[in-house]
């Protein structure tokens, strides 16, 4: 807000442009008519004036993103930059102000907007802290928010007559056999989950009135208590109920079975549509989009459990003796209200719920796989979308039209017709609901609708928008709005406001980056006291608060013809782009479902999820044994199995419980177990391994298998580093259980009795470690020199004082400050001795290096490059044999490249046939894709393994496709050694008189450099090009005044042969005629 205030008293002071390739920000305020007007002048201002100031402060926010959010220290909050005009800001800014006005009314105006539901116990609590704002000191309390509420029983919303359908008689047959056996999906209790205490918010005087209802409603019936499942303790394993509101006149029932879920497996059929999936539907300009949905009524309640599972659903206290006796029941025996119909609050509840709803539908002839909506999955190629969501039915329907739609408000949609295949749809799911006997809330109902709301989604057809209601947005706005105005908040606040946020910005994905630093924040807040925000948390919370207006999808938009492919490295990385059909970019379009993972456009069957992802090798599977006798066992006792198999995700998994669940008993046997696995698995996130090692006396421990030799019978093979999770305290009573269960990983070739080679060794060339030892003895003798013997019995001080003089002697001796500090490491390596150790000595190199002058590359002009290069062709020409192709024209290609492509001498070098891709040929033009140049080891490999340049000079991929054609695959491209290229390179400077100038091969890269900048004057592409990994490395390139400088000091012969060399530069426009294989023959 202080910029803004800023940029209000500074516009009539801005540089503005107004050219075409103008950037849109920073820019200047599209409606200065209403600078200095504020947003928190309630009822004050105009609705029209109110909006205009919005997008004013919209746009400073824009302005302050782009220019790196200044922070208002120095003079000025920006660096001198052009901002666009008045006149180029204002046809973008009018389109937004259509939308800001269509968002705001006069109660948000105003500041009396009133939120509803979940929205309106979050506004209370904000207005709860009003006395938080008084002492930034003093830490107030925060009330609770909670979604659960208290039962009453005249508010609960259940059917007449409940469990009227048996999902058993609507599925298929393989799930309904689940669900006839849904006590195998129990676990062994050695698996269960977290031990949770159920939430019953029923009051002792309201519960058997509200037993009384849900058993006339035959919800549940009542089970003796020794029928209960139970723990091994002893304890029931209970449920409890608790309210959700529905409206103002219901409340929906829930039953919290978080205690026997724990001991359940889930089931994954339900696979679910989200209104979200409307963000990948396009609309033509001749269409629209109508919809027709159905809400089944109590559906949940409507669903009958098998008997044999009903005792699984406890809940609440135990069921009073009056009651028990007018339902006919034992009132001696103690009982509990067990649910016969399915809970909202089963793990499995939605997956029985969706499945039954899609066979019902399935039967009736809908839900056909190609038009049914999937969440995370591709949306359907045809007009007609359906999709179920447990209990909700929608059918769309994209309507072509003989005309174009006006979007003008007097479109009015033609009336369906009985053939259209919406109405044939909706019809066939009413006579399906009616079959199945499932009762439909047909106030809930809609017909053929251009605007509708389901699946959280507000959309509307002829307008083509999807997105969260606009009385959602309106309303989080004005919360946010308060958040902002008090300035304090509590954790609890923030999370709730976020959990919205995303819901809303689901619909426009990008708006998800505007959450910035808030997530870290909030994980650092204390929980229950109200905080005051920082100010760039305030500032993410105005920048959501700005893009609400804008957050939902259009599907009115127009697809590019442009595809953009790059890679995930935004400094290093590279782009490309392509023109591709309508066909095409709509096809893109419907399969780039962003599914919070990375994302293939083929099969997702090509993954393999789970345990195996990295295919590791099974190398043994030992037997599980429990030996009675003795504390340890045998060899011979032991029985080993050894395989070498590819297991399949599911085995290996399934082994991997079973070797959990046999430690389980070992751990409450009190014996001694290990279980030895990879450290890289994905087996030790699974639940089951954290709830292990979560227990007393379970430690898990590093072990590195490549310091001991391999075992018999285990081969050379064994895993290099792995994690063991142990069983320490329970100690060894007489039995043992050692589950080998997968000791594998890369494989080490060892040899018997040795030890495994060390990795500081290998990572080692021989090459180097004989330059490390000779520069350790010559370092160690010039110790000597100067009166010192040193040898590894020596202390470390001894030896730290003796490098030192060393060093500064070498350093006066003209010494190389490489070599001497490669002496040091080999010392160091040698004998042993930590870096810290040597502080004197270090010290000593590094004011070596400061006081070692930096000498800056000489970039050659592009106008003595050219000279250069007619040299070399002409040298070339004079030449026979090899000599012409070694080495003129060989450095020729290599210089030109070096210059073109911003290459180092060394990646010049090393470069390769096959690391040169040219274009299609005759592709040459305005619009030629380029020749790739592939470096395989960059010096700036740190920050991209692979780089490439990408070279657009015509004349360079001419003459290079000429080069290529006469070298095979595998060999060098350029032939030469570098004391050849640096001989011929100065030879051809001495044709030209400027053998003194103090030109290098270096001095292609930093010419080039200097070239594009004087041509582009754009940092960011150059080092981008350049690949530079940091932006201040390229002042050792960018000497553009001493390249002029050095120009402007040629001799006069120099001056005189670039002359006559410049009148031959046509002849470097495309190579010769001739084949360069013919040429050599010839020679």
């Amino acid at each position: 807000m202080k910029y803004l205030a800023w940029l209000e008293r500074a516009h009539g002071y801005l540089l503005e442009r107004s050219s075409a390739d103008t950037p849109l920000f920073p820019s200047a305020l599209p409606y200065p008519e209403v600078a200095g007007l504020r947003l928190g002048a309630k009822g004050r201002l105009e609705s029209a004036d109110w909006c205009r100031v919005f997008v004013n402060a919209l746009v400073a926010w824009c302005n302050f993103v782009v220019l790196g959010c200044p922070d208002g220290a120095g003079s000025a909050y920006e660096p001198r930059v052009a901002h666009r005009s008045v006149e180029g800001i204002r046809p973008y800014a009018d389109k937004l102000l259509g939308e800001v006005a269509e968002f705001f009314c006069p109660e948000m105006l105003s500041g009396t907007l009133s939120c509803e539901g979940k929205r309106k116990d979050l506004e209370d609590l904000v207005a709860s802290g009003t006395g938080a704002c008084y002492s930034g000191v003093v830490k107030v309390g925060c009330q609770q928010l909670s979604t659960a509420l208290p039962v009453v029983a005249e508010r609960v919303a259940i059917p007449e007559e409940a469990g009227q359908v048996d999902p058993r008689r609507c599925l298929e047959r393989s799930r309904a056999e689940v669900v006839d056996r849904l006590p195998d999906l129990r676990l062994p209790e050695a698996l269960w989950g977290e031990e949770v205490v159920a939430c019953h918010r029923v009051a002792v005087h309201e519960e058997s009135s509200l037993l009384r209802r849900l058993w006339a409603a035959k919800m549940i019936t009542f089970v003796p208590e020794q029928e209960l499942p139970r723990r091994r303790d002893g304890r029931l394993l209970l449920g409890g109920l608790f309210a959700v509101r529905k409206n103002e006149k219901e409340d929906r029932l829930i039953f919290d079975r978080r205690p026997e879920n724990a001991t359940m497996k889930r089931l994954d059929w339900a696979k679910l549509p989200a209104g979200a999936c409307f963000c990948r539907m396009v609309l033509a300009e001749n269409e629209i989009l109508r919809g027709s949905g159905d809400d089944l009524r109590n559906y949940y309640y409507t669903l009958a459990l098998p008997p044999e599972w009903v005792r699984f659903n406890g809940f609440g206290r135990r069921v009073d003796p009056k009651l028990l006796a007018e339902a006919g029941f034992d009132a001696a025996v103690p009982h509990r209200a067990c649910l016969r119909v399915l809970g909202m609050g089963d793990v499995n509840g939605c997956a029985i719920a969706q499945a039954t709803h899609e066979a019902v539908l399935r039967r009736g002839g809908l839900l056909n796989k190609a038009n049914t909506l999937v969440y995370g999955e591709p949306v359907p190629k045809s007009r007609v979308w359906q999709g179920a969501y447990l209990d909700d039915l929608l059918i769309t329907y994209r309507l072509a039209l003989a005309h174009r739609v006006v979007l003008d408000g007097s479109f009015r949609p033609p009336a369906p017709l009985p053939q259209d295949p919406d109405v044939m749809l909706t019809r066939a799911a009413e006579h399906a609901y009616h079959h199945a006997n499932l009762s439909r809330a047909e106030h809930k109902a809609f017909r053929c609708e251009t605007k509708f709301k389901a699946w959280g989604a507000e959309v509307d057809g002829v307008r083509g928008r999807a997105g969260a209601p606009l009385d959602v947005r309106r309303q989080v706005w004005q919360i946010l709005r308060k958040i902002v105005d008090l300035g304090f908040c509590t954790k609890e606040i923030l999370q709730r406001v976020l959990g919205f946020v995303c819901f809303i910005c689901q619909y426009r994905r990008e708006f998800y980056s505007l959450q910035h630093h808030i997530y870290r924040y909030i994980e650092g807040m204390k929980i229950d006291r109200w905080v005051r925000l920082p100010n760039q948390i305030l500032d993410e919370l105005r920048s959501i608060a700005f893009h609400l207006p804008f957050a939902f999808w259009s599907m009115r938009r127009e697809l590019g013809r442009d595809l953009v492919a790059t890679d995930a490295t935004p400094t290093t990385g590279g782009a490309t782009s392509a023109a591709v059909s309508e066909d095409l970019a709509r096809e893109l379009w419907r399969r780039s479902e962003v599914r919070g993972a990375p994302v293939r456009l083929d099969h997702a069957e090509d993954l393999l999820p789970g345990l195996g992802l990295f295919c590791p090798i099974l190398e043994q599977l030992v037997a599980e044994k429990l030996v009675a006798e003795g504390c340890y066992v045998p060899e011979s006792a032991r029985k080993e199995t050894s395989t070498c198999l590819m297991p399949s995700d599911k085995w290996a998994n399934d082994l991997w419980r079973r070797a959990i669940y046999l430690a389980n008993l070992a751990r409450e046997a009190g014996i001694f177990f290990a279980i030895v696995y990879p450290a890289t698995s994905w087996a030790w996130s699974m639940p089951e391994t954290q709830q292990l090692v979560c227990r007393d006396g379970v430690s898990v421990c590093k072990v590195d298998w490549t310091a001991y030799r391999a075992s018999e019978g285990l081969g050379a093979a064994v895993g290099r580093v792995g994690r063991c999770v142990v069983w320490v305290t329970g100690g060894l009573k007489g039995e043992i259980v050692f589950l080998r269960s997968f000791v594998l990983s890369w494989p080490v070739h060892l040899v018997n009795g040795s030890m495994a080679p060390r990795l500081r060794d290998a990572v080692l060339g021989k090459e180097y470690r004989r330059r490390l030892r000779d520069a350790a003895i010559d370092l160690v003798n010039r110790a000597g020199r100067c009166g010192g013997r040193l040898s590894r019995n020596s202390s470390v001080r001894q030896i730290d004082r003796w490098l030192e003089k060393a060093v500064v002697d070498a350093h006066g001796g003209e010494e190389k400050l490489y070599y001497v500090t490669l002496g040091v490491l080999g010392v160091q390596k040698f004998w042993r001795i930590s870096g810290t150790a040597l502080p004197g000595t270090w010290a000593a190199l590094k004011a070596w290096r400061h006081l070692t002058p930096s000498r800056s590359r000489m970039p050659m002009t592009f106008y003595t490059l050219q000279a250069f290069l007619v040299v070399c062709l002409a040298k070339g020409n004079q030449a026979k044999g090899r000599e012409r192709y070694l080495l003129w024209w060989s450095v020729m290609l290599g210089s030109w490249l070096a210059f073109t492509a911003l290459l180092r001498p060394g990646e010049i070098y090393k470069l390769r046939v096959e690391d040169i891709t040219l274009p299609v040929e005759g592709a040459e033009g305005v619009d030629s894709p380029g020749m790739v140049v592939v470096i395989r080891r960059p010096k700036t490999r740190r920050v991209y393994k692979t780089q490439f340049v990408l070279v657009k000079h015509e004349s360079v991929i001419r003459w290079m496709r000429w080069w290529r054609a006469a070298h095979r695959p595998g060999k060098r491209l350029f032939p030469w050694e570098r004391h050849q290229w640096a001989t011929t390179f100065k030879a051809g400077l001495s044709a030209l008189g400027l053998e003194s100038i103090g030109f290098t091969p270096a001095s292609m890269r930093a010419g080039g450099a200097t070239h594009l900048f004087r041509e582009k004057e754009n940092l960011p592409a150059l080092q981008y090009m350049g690949r530079w990994s940091k932006a201040s490395t390229l002042r050792h390139y960018l000497h553009d005044a001493f390249s002029m400088y050095t120009a402007l000091h040629f001799s006069d012969t120099a001056t005189v042969l670039q002359r006559e060399a410049h009148l031959h530069v046509h002849r470097l426009d495309a190579p010769p005629p001739a084949r360069l294989v013919d040429l050599l023959r010839h020679d």
